[in-house]
């Protein structure tokens, strides 16, 4: 089971939290209490999925090779409660308290009533459903995970169904998704602070799916990217946050899932730049070009292929990261766009859409953004780039 969340690179993008450990001696809050030992209840079955706890201490569980759903109740019995489920995987309790299940071989989410049985994806087509969660508001998530191993080309998703709609597509970035579940309030993203740009990013990406800020999500000033991750490690109630590499490759190591990138979801995005007053820039020129002529010789070391070992080098010993995410690391951030860029080029792209973000979700500028002219003068950078060449 996974919860869900939200990264952020110059490849930034959505974080969808999944981590699943052992239980340490410690226990795990929420789910196991400190001292408890895991108890085995019985091995005669085939392929065990998608426990859900009832109100009165009970257990149901899935059988999906079997076809059958089971109940252990309070004292421990293990009896029949549904069969023939079509591989019937991933069990949730709805609103309103009825059981709904994801069949993989129907392929279909379906509820059950005190009227009947209801088909919930009717007219959709599915591949194999597998797990789901219901929310608070009467929907329901779920996935649809496509074959094992993953086949290139072979469109998976997450899909929701709203209160008495039909599923829609909130995600297909996902190579493979399985499990999900919702963090403890459902809303809680955490970011550096409110009007930064990885705040702006989230709020106008999940502004794309209809959510806004403040009505139907809550963000909080945390910390810097590493502080966040450790945030959504330990406090449960954090629903997501833009991460960006190379913590967000560590995140995913963990178990996070990273729901898509910045580039993917709202277009090219400057993400970091020198700056500084219009008359200091004048008054130093000479100091500012040597400057600059610096910055544009530093980056072709760092994208020579020659220097690939002593980066990935670097890059552990800076971020103190292992060898594999140090390399994963030069990977996104070397060897695929939207990474360094040639010559330390300035994204004059990317920076419009800067001032556009902030002129749409903040409302700065009266909500019209300014030419990139009022804040980038490209002459020095060029004249930095005539003296290195």
């Amino acid at each position: 089971m996974r919860r869900m969340m939200l990264p952020s690179y110059l490849l930034t993008g959505l974080v969808l939290a999944a981590s699943v450990a052992a239980a340490p001696a410690g226990g795990i809050r929420g789910v196991v209490a400190a001292g408890v030992e895991p108890e085995l209840v019985s091995e005669a079955f085939l392929n065990t999925e998608g426990p859900l706890g009832s109100a009165d201490g009970g257990v149901y569980f899935s059988d999906t090779n079997g076809n059958r759903t089971y109940r252990i109740d309070p004292d421990g019995k293990i009896s029949v409660f549904r069969e023939f489920t079509n591989r019937g995987n991933g069990i949730a309790f709805t609103r309103d308290g009825d059981l709904v299940w994801a069949e993989g071989d129907g392929p279909r989410i379906l509820k059950r009533t005190k009227n009947g049985f209801e088909n919930l994806s009717a007219g959709v087509r599915l591949f194999q459903p597998n797990d789901l969660i219901a929310d608070d508001k009467g929907g329901i998530y779920f996935t649809d995970p496509g074959p094992r191993p993953v086949v290139p080309g072979v469109k998976v998703n997450v899909y929701y169904i709203p209160p008495g709609g039909k599923p829609i597509i909130i995600d297909d970035s996902v190579p493979r998704p399985n499990g999900i579940t919702l963090t403890r309030d459902g809303k809680t993203l955490i970011v550096d602070a409110p009007n930064t740009a990885y705040a702006l990013q989230m709020k106008k990406i999940l502004s794309l799916s209809g959510l806004t800020a403040g009505k139907d999500y809550e963000i909080k000033p945390f910390g810097a990217t590493p502080q966040r991750l450790i945030g959504m490690r330990e406090q449960k109630e954090f629903a997501g946050s833009m991460l960006g590499p190379p913590v967000s490759l560590v995140a995913k190591k963990e178990g996070f899932v990273s729901l898509g990138s910045v580039q993917q979801l709202i277009g090219p995005y400057q993400a970091a730049g020198v700056f500084t007053q219009r008359a200091w820039a004048k008054d130093h020129r000479d100091r500012l070009v040597a400057f600059l002529s610096a910055c544009i010789e530093a980056q072709r070391w760092l994208l020579n292929p020659a220097n690939k070992q002593q980066v990935i080098d670097l890059f552990a010993a800076q971020y103190h990261l292992a060898p594999e995410i140090a390399a994963e690391d030069y990977d996104i951030s070397i060897a695929h766009p939207g990474g360094f860029a040639k010559d330390a080029q300035f994204d004059l792209r990317g920076f419009e859409n800067v001032l556009k973000l902030r002129a749409e979700v903040e409302g700065q500028w009266g909500g019209h953004p300014p030419s990139p002219d009022k804040y980038y003068d490209p002459s020095y950078y060029q004249a930095a780039l005539t003296k290195v060449k």
